[in-house]
Formats: structure tokens, sequence, C-alpha cells
């Protein structure tokens, strides 16, 4: 590949990075496995945690997710419900994927991996 090439498949790259709309990949990332976990149904703050660490094998803290959440939620991604407190404890608050999460969630995945063919290529 010439040096034409690789600055020109490392500017596709970036573009389609800066594409996403997010600060950086990582946090993208992290807002895509949310939306994952919940096509799979309601989840609580508390299950996001497990299932991040169980389904992708991230350790990540409440104080990492929640923001997710709150972001997710303020661009109707996601929808939170109220709860009354539980007996065994705090408000347990689910949150539910919206049709426009479902459409954003497809957008984001074809976007990495429009990212991933072209860093593989």
């Amino acid at each position: 590949m010439s040096k034409v090439q690789q600055v020109a498949t490392a500017e596709g790259c970036r573009k389609r990075v800066s594409d996403l709309k997010s600060d950086n990949a990582a946090t993208h990332l992290i807002d895509v496995e949310i939306l994952y976990l919940l096509r799979k149904g309601s989840q609580t703050l508390y299950s996001i945690r497990r299932d991040l660490s169980n389904v992708f094998a991230e350790d990540r803290s409440f104080g990492t997710i929640h923001p997710h959440l709150v972001k997710l939620e303020e661009k109707g991604l996601i929808k939170g419900h109220e709860t009354h407190p539980s007996e065994n404890g705090p408000y347990k608050r689910p949150y539910v994927i919206t049709r426009k999460g479902r459409h954003a969630q497809e957008r984001q995945l074809n976007s990495l991996a429009k990212v991933i063919l072209k860093m593989t290529a």
C-alpha cells in the first residue's frame, strides 16, 4: 500500500470514528453494549453492571455506567421507569430500549463494522 493510500485509509477511519458522534470510540462502545443488553429486556443499573462483566468481560463501576444511562435517556434511546424502594434495598430503576434506541444501535453497529473492516484491511 502506498503512503497516499495509507493516509487516505487512516483519514477514512478517523472520519468513521468521528461519525460516531462520541467523545471517543471507547465511550461509544459502552453505549452500544448497554443498548445491546437492553435489547434482551429491562435492566437496572445493577444488572447492567453485572451483565457487562459477564457478557463483555468488562468490570465497569456504577460511576462509569450511570452517566451513560443518563445520556442515553436524554437522547431518547432508552427510557427509565420510576419504581418504589424494593424490600431488600433502595430504588431500582429499570431501563428499556426505545424504538429510536434500536435504530441508533443498528446504525452504530454498522459504523463500527466499517471502522473495523478498514482497520483490518
